[in-house]
């Protein structure tokens, strides 16, 4: 893909996240309904299904709590950090970083992952997050696309 159409895709999603509620954001909370809602855990990937259903994401009920949601794949085969990086153009590592949080797998020197390793975003650290820090984090991995400072597919 080419790197134009991945930081499009990219940015569109941030400003989607940046026009969420605050308190329609949070990586530890389910939603009892899909009717304006993620329906998962409030989570960047929990709201694709309503914002790029081209995604293949799909919003599923789940068995345990038969009022929650979760977000699955709409074919059979492959995983969710699959389907978000083949949708992106990025590699499945940056995927995990981005929805994630798993800033080990950072595709950067030491310096740029010093910089969030005290951090908890996303589900890596069983943690809050904050739409900000997660903001934070999507804006950097934007501008070193953009830059060509990282390896991104």
């Amino acid at each position: 893909m080419e790197k134009k159409l991945v930081v499009k895709r990219l940015k569109d999603t941030l400003e989607k996240l940046k026009e969420l509620e605050e308190e329609n954001f949070s990586y530890n909370r389910f939603v009892k309904s899909d009717d304006g809602f993620c329906g998962t855990v409030c989570c960047v990937a929990g709201w694709y299904p309503k914002w790029f259903p081209e995604a293949n994401l799909i919003w599923r009920r789940c068995p345990y709590y038969p009022m929650k949601y979760f977000v699955d794949l709409e074919f059979s085969g492959g995983t969710i950090y699959e389907a978000l990086s083949l949708y992106h153009g990025i590699s499945e590592e940056l995927a995990q970083v981005l929805f994630y949080g798993d800033i080990d797998n950072f595709p950067v020197g030491t310096a740029e992952k010093k910089k969030y390793s005290e951090r908890t975003i996303g589900l890596i650290n069983g943690d809050i997050s904050s739409k900000k820090e997660v903001e934070e984090l999507w804006a950097h991995v934007i501008e070193l696309i953009e830059t060509d400072k990282i390896i991104y597919n």
